[in-house]
């Protein structure tokens, strides 16, 4: 059903606290780590002395635990051994000492790697059912693909009904990037945060609006496409970055979704030496925090131009400088 179907296919928080007790006790046999997360005693209703009412609660119980462990299977982050007790353990990625750490970057940035994984995103674009034949997480990658392509400082990144509408202006087939209101806010409220490709903004008289900006996501990539060096190109920068978070510009993915984008003309892509406007704020947050330095020299033979809100130009830059480079 794709990763964003909270009902068929569990939360996140679900995910974080299979892991946890996974981290905490070792292997598991699938049962007691059910037993353990989802315990029966949460279950007001299994209480009841109604047989009716036991019935539907017995069918009810842990159904989230039940369908997040199944999906995570699935997309590569637990295995289940071939054993009468279908033994559940963590992928190697997952349970080095570090990722249990109170810095978040390591797990994050690992399980933003398995999501966006070719294996996990064979086709996004796919009508199919994505569970079927798109890849275990290619609404999540579809919906970030869209959202990354719009205007940073327009996007109505609150309600669905606003976000539906918008939808419906730029798509004009199947599939479209998000589905329904219980994908949007599944992304809006926990997986933009959570991978960093996005942060809430809280909206006047109650509620929060999704900022489309994925500066947290960056900055976790940074070491890799540095590297060894100091100092790249824009150009160059912009391509390593593309391969490691291919939802941003230049990505595969998010080359895929604006061709599909494409198909109408009320959206505007933006020219071949600009960035986008939510990789642009991305940058000059990180540039603002110290991160990066974004130099505009004047014999670089490629330079880039950051667009801030209305698509204005703010800044000219020929190459990206990590100054927390050790």
């Amino acid at each position: 059903m794709g990763l964003l179907n909270r009902a068929s296919d569990g939360q996140l928080s679900v995910l974080l606290a299979l892991r946890r007790a996974l981290l905490h006790r070792g292997p598991l046999p699938k049962q007691e780590l059910l037993d353990l997360c989802a315990p029966k005693t949460l279950w007001s209703s299994a209480q009841s002395t109604s047989e009716d009412k036991k019935d539907e609660s017995s069918k009810k119980e842990q159904q989230q635990a039940k369908a997040t462990l199944t999906r995570w299977l699935e997309i590569g982050f637990f295995s289940q051994a071939d054993d009468p007790d279908k033994t559940i353990s963590l992928a190697p990625a997952f349970k080095e000492p570090n990722r249990e750490s109170m810095d978040p970057v390591p797990l994050r940035a690992a399980i933003r790697q398995l999501v966006l994984s070719p294996t996990n995103n064979t086709n996004i674009l796919a009508e199919e059912r994505d569970s079927e034949v798109a890849g275990q997480c290619a609404d999540l990658t579809r919906g970030a693909c869209w959202v990354l392509t719009q205007d940073s400082y327009t996007f109505p990144g609150g309600k669905w009904s606003e976000v539906d509408e918008l939808i419906k202006k730029q798509v004009s087939s199947k599939p479209m990037p998000f589905q329904n209101d219980t994908r949007w806010y599944a992304y809006r409220d926990d997986y933009a945060p959570f991978l960093g490709l996005g942060w809430q903004s809280p909206l006047p008289g109650g509620g929060v609006q999704l900022i489309s900006d994925p500066a947290a996501a960056v900055l976790d990539e940074l070491p890799g496409i540095f590297d060894s060096t100091r100092e790249l190109p824009i150009d160059r920068f912009l391509e390593r970055l593309a391969a490691r978070l291919p939802v941003v510009d230049g990505g595969t993915y998010r080359h895929q979704m604006e061709e599909h984008l494409r198909k109408r003309d009320t959206w505007q892509p933006r020219g071949p030496h600009e960035v986008s406007t939510s990789l642009s704020r991305a940058l000059i947050r990180l540039e603002e925090s110290g991160a990066l330095q974004l130099p505009a020299r004047s014999d670089a033979p490629v330079a880039k131009i950051l667009l801030g809100r209305d698509n204005t130009t703010l800044q000219r830059v020929s190459h990206v400088v990590w100054t927390r480079a050790s």
